[in-house]
């Protein structure tokens, strides 16, 4: 068996690129990017924690009759006094979910004079 000697310097140089690679918004299946997913890369949450705030939110907009922006809310308060995520993940996923709106929005381009 080859055994091969590894610097720290270059391990200490591929930990750092992989932690602040695990804060940036990553592909994720279907092509989206950012947003709650990009929660589940950092290790912020779980995918059933993110597949739990998702199905909160279908039954709030479901039987509440709110809007999505209060189906959220509530679910992620829901979620909170389960204790199925803490409140450092739901304010998490509330930033979230504004990062990625303020991403996605744009502003109409001023027509050249």
């Amino acid at each position: 068996m080859k055994k091969t000697l590894i610097a720290v310097g270059s391990v200490a140089a591929a930990l750092a690129m992989v932690v602040s690679m695990a804060g940036t918004a990553q592909a994720a299946p279907g092509g989206r990017s950012g947003g709650i997913s990009a929660l589940v890369t950092a290790g912020t949450i779980t995918v059933a924690q993110k597949d739990a705030f998702k199905a909160a939110v279908d039954l709030e907009k479901e039987t509440a009759g709110v809007t999505c922006a209060e189906a959220k809310a509530a679910a992620l308060a829901s979620l909170v006094s389960k204790g199925t995520i803490t409140q450092s993940q739901a304010d998490a996923i509330k930033a979230a979910k504004a990062a990625k709106k303020a991403s996605t929005t744009t502003t109409p381009a001023t027509p050249a004079s």
